[in-house]
């Protein structure tokens, strides 16, 4: 997979669409995972049969300030703790280990969607990661929703100072 070269997001909805690149190639390439974009429909549907989920917050500090928020169900996060590390199916991570994991990713895709819209250093904050149950996931207009390996998952953006 070949990267574009970073441009500058202009608006709120380029940095969504940077975003989904980063989270697409993070997936694809760190844990063989297919992303599809979702609609809020789709994804209420999905989330529907999600108990307990996994979010990880990552503040960067770049030419914009602000926030990557990254919502899954903690049963992909398993998936992804188990295709990232190799691990057999039937092993149960601890909490810790899969609370890492999102927070990593997270790290990864705030990594990626920097590197693909500010063409100078950024700083990211470690992650706080946190268990949220099914009423405190909120999808909406301003996030972005997919779905990875068929499961429900929730980028949200904050930005100190907002695109336009």
């Amino acid at each position: 997979m070949s990267l574009p070269s970073p441009r500058p997001a202009q608006t709120l909805a380029d940095h969504y669409e940077a975003v989904y690149g980063a989270l697409v190639e993070v997936a694809e390439c760190s844990f063989a995972a297919r992303v599809t974009r979702s609609n809020e429909e789709q994804f209420r549907d999905a989330a529907k049969r999600v108990q307990l989920w996994i979010g990880a917050s990552v503040l960067f500090e770049a030419a914009l300030s602000g926030a990557v928020l990254i919502v899954m169900p903690e049963t992909l996060a398993r998936s992804l703790f188990q295709s990232g590390l190799g691990v057999d199916r039937g092993v149960i991570p601890m909490d810790g280990r899969l609370f890492d994991l999102v927070g990593e990713v997270a790290n990864m895709v705030c990594g990626a969607w920097l590197a693909r819209t500010v063409n100078h250093h950024y700083d990211l904050r470690p992650p706080e990661i946190s268990r949220l149950q099914r009423e405190q996931v909120t999808p909406g207009a301003d996030c972005l929703l997919v779905t990875i390996d068929k499961q429900p998952c929730l980028v949200r953006l904050a930005f100190h100072d907002t695109p336009s």
